[in-house]
C-alpha cells in the first residue's frame, strides 16, 4: 500500500492566506471608503478585485487532491480531496505527464494522470508529499509516460 499524504504545512499556510483578509480587509476597506479620492478614482476596486481573484484561485487549489492511496494488491488508485473520493484501476490509466512548478520559494513536482474515460487527475506537490514515489509506481506498472507538461489551473 502506497499512501501520498497531504502537504499539511503548505495547505495550512494557504488556508491562513484565505483567512487573512478577515483581519485586515475591513479596516482597509473602511479607510478607502472614507477617503473621497480613493472612491473617486476607484482605488477600492483596484485593490479588492485582484485580492478576490487571488483568494478564489487559492481556495480552488486547497480543494484539489490532497491524498492518494494506492492498493498494490488490487492495482487501484484512490484520489481523495476534501469534497470527493474517486477510485480507478491502473488499467484505466491511459498515460501520465510529469509537471514541475516553481514559485518564489521552492519547486513542486506534479503528475497529470489521464484516464481512458477522458478525465485528468492532477497531483500537485503543493498538496501532496512524495509525488515522486507515485511516479515511480507508475513507471513500475509500465504506464505510458507522455512527457512533460505545464500544470493546469490553479497550480500553473
Amino acid at each position: 500500500m502506497l499512501i501520498l499524504k497531504p502537504n499539511r504545512v503548505n495547505l495550512f499556510i494557504r488556508c491562513l492566506i484565505l483567512l487573512s483578509p478577515l483581519a485586515w480587509g475591513q479596516p482597509l476597506f473602511t479607510a478607502l471608503r472614507n477617503n473621497p479620492a480613493a472612491t473617486a478614482d476607484h482605488t477600492i476596486f483596484l485593490v479588492f478585485i485582484p485580492l478576490v481573484i487571488f483568494m478564489i484561485i487559492d481556495m480552488i487549489s486547497v480543494f484539489g487532491i490532497t491524498k492518494v492511496t494506492v492498493d498494490k494488491n488490487t492495482d487501484t488508485i484512490t484520489f481523495i480531496s476534501w469534497i470527493r473520493k474517486q477510485t480507478i484501476s491502473t488499467k484505466d490509466i491511459e498515460n501520465y505527464y510529469a509537471t514541475f512548478h516553481i514559485n518564489k520559494s521552492t519547486g513542486f513536482l506534479g503528475i497529470l494522470v489521464n484516464a481512458k474515460d477522458g478525465k485528468t487527475y492532477q497531483l500537485a506537490g503543493q498538496n501532496l508529499i512524495s509525488v515522486a514515489d507515485f511516479k515511480q509506481y507508475l513507471i513500475d506498472k509500465g504506464i505510458d509516460y507522455a512527457g512533460e507538461r505545464k500544470m493546469t489551473f490553479p497550480f500553473n
